[in-house]
């Protein structure tokens, strides 16, 4: 996800108001962010070993969970940093790891529901490439069928006959004639 530190708030429209009516675009880039979920107070836990975070390893803030991103937010110095939820570059030179704790534990349901329902606005496009049978199998690949079998070398069809003998598809078999079943069926156990 890429991180941009900002030194100001943006202007958000609250989730109730923005479901209230049909918004002006669809384009969820160029509307302004839907505001699903604002925590405070929260403690935030940094680790950031290249020092680029405006924070210190412990600090205090307000975390907006958005359509657009979301932010974590120092009221105190103002600054804080926007993690994009929509997808980045695979490559991560530098990582940074920050906790947020929650005042109220029981807030965090609504916390990963927000985020959940943010992130699902910004799916990722190399999961529909990795959904593509095609790519499990190769290029090229052709499934066996009836019709087709003949065609790869090496491959012999099966005579359904020759496996269960004289039993045809659809018939009943008859018990022997002691009244005892074949050896080879399953016999119901109690």
């Amino acid at each position: 996800m890429p991180l941009t530190i900002i030194r100001s708030l943006p202007g958000f429209i609250p989730v109730a108001e923005h479901q209230a009516e049909t918004p002006a675009t669809f384009d969820i880039e160029s509307a302004p962010p839907v505001l699903y979920h604002h925590e405070a107070p929260c403690t935030f836990l940094v680790e950031d070993p290249s020092g680029t975070l405006p924070m210190a390893n412990e600090s205090k803030g307000d975390i907006y969970v958005n359509s657009h991103n979301f932010l974590v937010w120092n009221a105190e110095e103002p600054k804080g940093i926007e993690l994009s939820l929509s997808g980045g570059e695979d490559e991560m030179e530098d990582f940074v790891e920050v906790r947020v704790v929650p005042e109220d534990a029981s807030h965090l349901d609504a916390i990963f529901a927000a985020l959940s329902a943010c992130a699902s606005l910004h799916p990722d496009p190399r999961d529909d490439d990795e959904e593509d049978g095609d790519d499990l199998m190769g290029e090229g690949h052709q499934w066996f069928t009836a019709d087709n079998v003949h065609e790869f070398q090496g491959a012999t069809a099966i005579d359904v006959n020759d496996q269960f003998g004289d039993v045809e598809v659809g018939q009943v078999r008859a018990r022997e004639e002691d009244g005892q079943e074949r050896e080879g069926k399953w016999k119901r156990t109690e």
